[in-house]
């Protein structure tokens, strides 16, 4: 699976294949997570105006008369 003839330096400065296969996965946990938290966080009902204005460039602010 793994080449350390293409990427040498890498191998040597992690101590082998196996930090960098655990490397790798770290960072794709950190991507997966930050991608669901990114998505629940624009598609839960409080943040539709935010999201709407993003696409539309535009929102309603409501109007408080005290």
């Amino acid at each position: 699976m793994a080449c350390p003839s293409i990427f040498p330096l890498v191998f040597t400065l992690l101590c082998g294949g196996l930090n960098v296969r655990a490397l790798h996965l770290l960072v794709f946990y950190l991507f997966t997570g930050v991608f669901f938290a990114h998505t629940y966080l624009s598609l839960i009902p409080e943040n539709w105006n935010r999201l709407k204005a993003i696409i539309t460039g535009s929102c309603k602010i409501p109007v408080i008369n005290q």
